[in-house]
């Protein structure tokens, strides 16, 4: 996955700060939400919000500003910013794409093929282009509940509002600032440095939901965990394309490919995706999935730096129905700028030439020792070739690199100490993006009922428990004896009742008791408890986790038993799976 980087300022700008503003729209004078904005001099990106409305807080100076949204031409625009600069107006021509005729000589077959031939046997090179680099992203996540099952209302009727206080058609937003770095070969850091959310109280207790900037990488074999890429090895088992058209952008070619699956399954993605040509990078895409939880759209931009073309917008956008909740969820990533270090072997891209049209000259170079394999990356190369090469230099690389260093994967993600005690300045200066009303609304409001309950909890003691009643046996239930985020909770989770072919009718509930000693320093132990009608028997998992230094230090020990799937592949969706089982009394997956 391609992940997003470290944040750095000119020192030689003014530094009386003044604010650029104005709307982003099309010719029919209609807003683009999230349009995506530029400032080169700056390297700094931002977005308009759902509006197009943006506001930009900039150092006073003349800049040349970048406005992108998928699907539209992308202008730049040069703008002075100085003290009372009016707000301006940017209107975006939506891309034309010419349907020309691509020369494939005498092969019968749609352009798309040869184009994604190429890209594909590129996307190893494009993961290995980069040394290292850092960022400084800006993340928000706007959901909502919007439906709610006959069976979830009959649990809980008003008891979701009056006990957890969630609302039904409620907007909650959590914003995220983070820092990420990465570095060779496969290390990646992201830090929380601030967050900010207006979710209810009750969901603000224990660990903080925090957002995570980096994204998952299309150039991989696999995507979200699951999902094949439309750039993996075996894309074209999976997948049909066409070739849409192309347009031309400072010079270079970018041709629009249409993506859809051979048939249709929970693993696969549609939608379009547009191609640099002769660099084979992903300029932009607007691709789709489907699995039983609902309907998920994923959109991407990119920009070139150092001649890699790297992610500066995410905008993904989620249509679920969870456990009898319905709920839509909209999510953007807005990439604030780039420190990006390329690795000097793939400064120069490859000219990967069309075996088919010229079977001489691949078999030249098929037949050619590789002698100096960083050298040979920048010359002309068969698919074949290019991945022979890959494989060396990639040898030479493991050489080169001190032993302490892992070729293995490594994710590390950590919450800063200080994330929620910035101040609005600071979210001024690093939102960079207007909130809606709805969504200033919903901070005050939150705000205002989160001291409320803090100032109730202050009097909660080990000496005044919290009244007992006989919906907490199978209603969700928070017992809090926290001062200032120090002291002992427990929470009891749903009583869930379900079926599956082994255990036939079951319940089961988790329970937790917490105590916390400090920011990231706390004492956790859980359970989840299982009980089946059918074997009228017990299933039960404890854990115990301790947690200190700053997240540094993590000891957990697990055990008990549990009923799990251990079918290799998904032959059919659990949700499925479960009904058929119940009502026929046929199983199609081994527990």
């Amino acid at each position: 996955m391609l992940p997003l980087l470290f944040l750095i300022f000119s020192c030689t700008l003014p530094s009386i700060a003044q604010h650029l503003s104005g709307t982003i729209q099309n010719l029919k004078g209609e807003p683009l939400p999230f349009a995506s904005i530029w400032i080169q001099s700056a390297n700094l990106g931002s977005l308009a919000n759902e509006d197009g409305q943006f506001d930009i807080k900039l150092p006073a100076g003349s800049y040349a500003i970048v406005f992108r949204f998928l699907g539209h031409i992308p202008l730049t625009k040069q703008v002075d910013v100085n003290a009372g600069s009016p707000p301006i107006r940017v209107t975006l021509v939506e891309q034309s794409i010419s349907l020309q005729e691509v020369s494939v000589g005498g092969l019968k077959e749609d352009p798309a093929i040869g184009i994604m031939r190429r890209m594909i046997s590129m996307a190893p090179f494009h993961l290995k282009e980069l040394d290292s680099y850092q960022a400084k992203a800006y993340i928000k996540g706007v959901g909502k509940i919007t439906s709610l099952s006959k069976l979830v209302k009959m649990a809980l009727g008003s008891k979701l509002e009056k006990e957890a206080g969630i609302k039904i058609g409620s907007t909650y937003l959590l914003e995220n600032v983070n820092q990420i770095t990465y570095k060779k070969p496969n290390q990646l850091n992201e830090r929380v440095i601030s967050s900010r959310n207006n979710l209810p109280a009750a969901m603000r207790e224990g660990d903080m939901p925090n957002l995570r900037a980096t994204q998952s990488n299309f150039y991989k074999p696999k995507v979200f965990g699951t999902l094949e890429s439309p750039l993996s090895p075996r894309a074209f088992q999976f997948y049909d394309f066409a070739y849409l058209g192309s347009f031309t952008l400072n010079g270079q070619t970018i041709s629009k490919i249409r993506v859809r699956p051979r048939s249709r399954s929970n693993d696969l993605f549609f939608g379009d995706l547009s191609v640099v040509e002769d660099t084979w990078s992903i300029y932009s895409f607007s691709l789709s999935f489907e699995n039983s939880n609902g309907h998920y759209d994923y959109k991407q931009q990119n920009m070139e730096f150092k001649g890699v073309w790297m992610p500066v917008n995410y905008d993904a956008n989620l249509t679920l129905s969870i456990l009898g909740f319905g709920f839509t969820v909209h999510y953007i990533t807005q990439i604030k700028s780039y420190d990006i270090k390329v690795n000097p072997a793939f400064l120069v891209k490859p000219q990967i030439i069309e075996e088919r049209l010229q079977k001489d000259l691949a078999k030249e170079i098929d037949r050619s020792v590789i002698k100096a394999p960083k050298e040979m990356l920048g010359s002309e190369l068969t698919r074949k070739k290019l991945k022979k090469i890959l494989k060396q230099v990639e040898k030479i690389e493991k050489k080169e690199t001190p032993k302490e260093s892992n070729f293995e994967s490594s994710y590390n993600f950590t919450v800063d100490s200080l994330a929620l005690a910035q101040t609005e300045a600071f979210w001024t200066e690093e939102r960079q993006l207007p909130l809606t009303e709805s969504e200033i609304k919903g901070y005050k409001e939150a705000d205002s009922l989160y001291v409320i309950d803090l100032a109730k909890k202050s009097k909660d003691s080990l000496k005044n428990l919290p009244a007992f009643k006989v919906n907490h046996l199978f209603l969700p239930k928070l017992y809090s004896y926290e001062k200032k985020n120090i002291g002992a909770s427990i929470l009891l989770g749903f009583v869930k009742p379900n079926f599956n072919a082994v255990d036939g009718w079951y319940i089961e509930r988790n329970v937790r008791y917490q105590y916390m000693y400090g920011v990231n320093n706390y004492f956790r132990t859980w359970t989840d408890l299982r009980y089946s009608f059918a074997r009228n028997a017990f299933n039960a998992s404890l854990y115990i986790e301790r947690n200190f230094n700053e997240n540094r230090q993590n000891i957990r020990v697990s055990g008990g038993s549990v009923i799990d799937q251990v079918t290799p592949f998904t032959a059919v969706t659990p949700l499925f799976n479960t009904s058929y089982a119940l009502f026929s009394s046929q199983n199609f997956v081994k527990l």
